[in-house]
């Protein structure tokens, strides 16, 4: 059971980082709704959180999500008809399908978060969402552009051939009971492992829903034990028998994530299927004459050699005459239908030999040659279904986009085409006695004699090999690489080209008639193709959010202990030179490790910055406005806690600017300016902090407007002088609203200041700058840690105090005649014309001080949300790096102080909160 919930956890992790990565990519096809890849990366992800989904059971989220994998299958369908062709496939726009993969997106959201609750999906309508989905989904054509689906291959009879009778009479009682019942066929990439896909589940979950009546695969490939991986599939194709009282959505919804990596088909057969199959003259034990030994291997019935009658040598001479005239017709209708293949495999290369990107076209290359390869096994034709296979396999590695389609591909197919029609043109004389055919029989077809196809599989093993060496490499083969691997030249001719390296060794190659122009130029798309594929490899783990923040604590103990080690007394005064120095290397050693520890807890804002680009697009369809938030700075760095906490106010402040701040388009055409509003967030670093700004080119803030709501609220008297700053810090102020109207959006005077208290939280500050008519920025200055600050320590008598230099403006020594009483306000003092309220530490805290007269003392101006007072202190002690403790409930609510922090001599020094020390002084 622990387990299971170490997997979920894992499972949510994932599932979150999905979910983001939906939220970024629908945004983008929005703005770019026919682009291709964009489609596709949506699937993919959707596909996914389905799969994990349906293996947690969360049938919920797994429904939905496979409603939205169909209209992104929909969509990419109609993508890629003709115009004529998408008007038949219906009106709906995609606009209105990508607003329904966004409702279905945040339902997702909700099903995870309920789910994570423990609270279940019932309070949530996600059928209706369904129901929409299924609802823009042309019904005539749902079959047609569920690409990724089941595919009905035909009845295969030499399959059905191949079952003996006692299946066979199986078959029909099963269908004759009122049971439906498929031909089913499997092919799986031999990677299905890694993949996550075990082909022996996949049928186990299939006879849970039936009967398998009947299963065969090739083992032909199967390598001796020493050279065996565990980890590889090396079964060519799984052919089934299964009976169900469900229909093909079973099979489908069964193999759904297996279709992601291999090729799935279902046919639903009836008795005179099965009886048309097998002729009435063929003999009752035609199975044991029709299949090699080596290619039977069976999970539902294991059976011996003798069970099965097999001589290991595939097709026999019939017994009798009625006999040979069951297998011509047999050996005639596998002549047939492969010459129909050929010629539709052919037409396919040569439009993808115009269409290489066509990832579609060369699914319907693969299917024909998977269906020859298979017959072939039946009927023992062994060297067409090796070639079949090799094809197969480098056809596998083109669908998975680790081998680029590129001339030399397309001849390698070609090659293939004309290898397989001679090879089926040799098949005549070759299996003549074997197949009882008569000399009138053969003057039919054009006889070839047996050509040695193995060259042509070397070369297309070397060109597998070359891939899947290029694909480990960290950075992109060379030329020469590529040649010498797909044998074009040998490594003489390489080491004598490379000695004359003062021209590039293309040129060489061809020049001295090596190598054909078109072979190196082959070379150079395979390079190119793979300079944009080469991956470096994984260097990340995931760790335990829990497990970071116990390492940043002890690494803050190992801070305070290396400092008290450090200024220990005993230490300082008798400690050799030899110790001075290690302490001086401990003390490097440390911070490094301090350095990098809070590095970990440090996270890119991509992800909260993506989140806002959502936020953005919704408040402007609902205020039917026309707005682009273009970001930049999405990759500074911030502490993970920092990240957690800014994004409220983020959708705060961003809501506010696109309903209040972007104008309709009507008013901005007025205006001069663009129809369509810009909002820019970007971060950026300054100093010691990192500064997230948030730009709008709008109306800007009103300031006749603001002063006039704070006088009716009472928060100014009505002649009193403030400056822009005050004014417009004025609408952080709980309740403040300058909207005429409340909307679902905004209105209501509550987020603004929400806004301000999370970044107080934060120790952040926050800033505005305003034009009107032109627009406003507001910038939010922020800690890039929470663990550890930047602090002046400053000393009050015996005590010493830190503040944060995030606030400190300058420190100074005042003339006598610069420090004022005013009554009801206290002392003031004048700095070059501004009169700022100073504070003694001394007398909040009952310390006696070491000075009483400011003229004596320092005064340390600080600054905070614009406003500004002098703390007086006896001295400042230095700059340093402090780990920031907690003080417990008990000290929480005293006023002005933040935390503490443990000394360099071992006492406790107490971080002053400026923000509610200005506040105690101005109010």
């Amino acid at each position: 059971m622990e387990d299971i919930e170490k997997l979920k956890e894992t499972f949510y992790s994932e599932a979150d980082d999905i979910l983001n990565n939906l939220d970024e990519l629908l945004l983008n096809l929005e703005h770019d709704p026919g682009n291709r890849e964009t489609i596709d990366a949506v699937f993919r992800n959707m596909h996914t959180l389905k799969g994990s989904s349906g293996i947690f059971e969360f049938h919920s989220i797994e429904r939905l999500a496979h409603a939205c994998e169909d209209l992104l299958d929909f969509m990419r369908t109609v993508l890629a008809l003709s115009e004529a062709k998408k008007e038949d496939a219906g009106e709906v726009s995609s606009e209105k399908m990508i607003d329904t993969l966004f409702v279905g997106l945040d339902q997702i959201k909700d099903m995870l978060s309920h789910i994570q609750a423990g609270q279940g999906t019932t309070g949530i309508a996600y059928e209706d969402t369904v129901k929409n989905i299924r609802a823009l989904l042309p019904e005539k054509d749902h079959q047609e552009v569920a690409s990724n689906s089941i595919r009905d291959s035909g009845l295969n009879k030499a399959f059905l051939r191949s079952i003996e009778k006692s299946h066979r009479d199986t078959i029909i009682e099963h269908l004759r009971s009122g049971k439906r019942v498929f031909q089913v066929s499997i092919a799986l990439s031999k990677y299905c492992f890694y993949k996550g896909m075990d082909p022996l589940l996949l049928l186990k979950n299939l006879s849970a829903g039936g009967d398998i009546l009947f299963i065969i695969s090739s083992t032909e490939h199967l390598p001796s034990l020493d050279e065996l991986n565990p980890f590889m599939l090396y079964l060519d194709d799984i052919w089934l028998i299964l009976s169900t009282e469900q229909n093909c959505e079973f099979i489908n919804d069964v193999c759904e994530f297996a279709l992601a990596i291999g090729d799935i088909t279902a046919h639903s057969i009836t008795g005179d299927d099965v009886n048309a199959a097998i002729p009435a003259n063929l003999p009752a034990n035609l199975p044991a004459n029709l299949i090699d030994a080596d290619h039977i291997e069976s999970t539902n019935r294991i059976s011996r050699e003798d069970d099965w009658g097999m001589e290991g040598n595939g097709i026999n001479m019939p017994e009798s005459a009625a006999d040979s005239s069951g297998l011509k017709n047999i050996f005639f209708e596998f002549m047939e239908e492969s010459n129909s293949y050929l010629a539709e495999i052919e037409s396919s290369i040569l439009l993808l030999e115009k269409k290489k990107d066509d990832l579609n076209i060369v699914n319907e290359i693969f299917r024909p040659f998977h269906t020859i390869k298979g017959n072939c096994g039946y009927l023992g034709f062994k060297e067409i279904g090796r070639v079949c296979h090799s094809i197969e396999t480098l056809l596998d590695g083109v669908r998975n986009s680790t081998i680029p389609v590129n001339q030399n591909i397309i001849d390698i197919l070609l090659e293939t085409v004309d290898a397989v029609k001679r090879l089926r043109l040799s098949l005549p004389m070759s299996v003549k006695d074997r197949f009882g055919l008569t000399d009138a029989e053969l003057s039919q077809y054009l006889q070839y004699d047996v050509i040695d196809a193995r060259p042509l599989i070397q070369k297309i093993d070397t060109l597998l090999n070359l891939s899947s060496t290029i694909k480990d490499q960290k950075s992109p083969p060379r030329i020469g690489e590529i040649l010498l691997a797909t044998g074009d030249i040998t490594e003489d001719q390489l080491n004598r080209a490379l000695k004359l390296q003062e021209r590039r060794l293309g040129e060489i190659l061809v020049d001295e008639g090596i190598v054909p122009e078109d072979k190196v130029k082959t070379a150079l798309e395979i390079q190119e193709y793979q300079k944009t594929n080469v991956k470096a490899p994984a260097g990340a783990i995931k760790v335990d959010t829990e497990k970071v923040d116990s390492l940043v604590n002890l690494v803050g103990e190992l801070v305070i202990t290396q400092t008290l080690i450090r200024e220990n007394p005993s230490i300082a005064q008798f400690a050799g030179q030899g110790i001075q120095k290690d302490i001086s290397h401990l003390g490097k050693i440390t911070r490094e490790i301090q350095d990098q520890v809070m590095s970990m807890r440090m996270l890119p804002l991509k992800q909260t910055f993506q989140k806002m680009m959502r936020v953005v697009r919704d408040v402007a369809k609902k205020a039917g406005k026309n707005v682009d938030l273009i970001i930049s700075g999405e990759d500074t760095e911030l502490d993970k806690t920092v990240i957690e906490e800014i994004s409220d106010p983020l959708v705060h402040i961003l809501r506010n600017a696109v309903d209040h701040g972007i104008e309709s388009p009507e008013k901005r055409s007025q205006k001069g300016k663009p129809e369509k509003g810009g909002i820019y967030l970007s971060a950026f670093h300054r100093g010691g902090s990192i500064v997230i700004e948030i730009k709008d080119d709008g109306q800007g803030l009103c300031k006749e407007k603001i002063l006039r709501k704070a006088v009716e609220k009472g928060l100014l008297e009505d002649a009193v002088e403030i400056t822009d700053q005050q004014i417009y810090h004025l609408i952080f102020q709980a309740g403040f609203s300058t909207a005429e109207k409340v909307t679902d959006i905004s209105g209501r005077g509550v987020g603004m200041d929400v806004v301000r208290r999370n970044i107080e939280k934060l120790r952040g500050r926050i800033d505005i700058q305003s034009k009107e008519g032109s627009g406003t920025s507001i910038s939010i200055t922020l800690p890039l840690t929470l663990a550890i600050i930047d602090g002046m320590v400053v000393q009050v008598g015996c005590e010493k105090y830190i503040i944060p230099t995030l606030s400190i403006e300058e420190s100074y020594r005042p003339k006598h005649e610069e420090i004022i009483t005013v009554q009801e306000k206290g002392e003031i003092c004048n700095l070059r014309g501004s009169l700022l309220p100073l504070i003694r530490l001394s007398e909040l805290y009952k310390i006696e001080p070491r000075y009483k007269k400011p003229s004596e003392a320092l005064l340390v101006v600080v600054e905070s949300d614009g406003m500004r007072a002098s703390i007086m202190v006896d001295e400042l002690v230095g700059q340093q790096q402090v780990v920031i403790k907690t003080l417990g409930d008990t000290f929480k609510n005293i006023k002005g102080i933040a935390g503490g922090t443990i000394l360099g001599d071992g006492k406790v020094g107490l971080i002053l909160d400026v923000r509610g020390l200005i506040e105690s002084a101005l109010f």
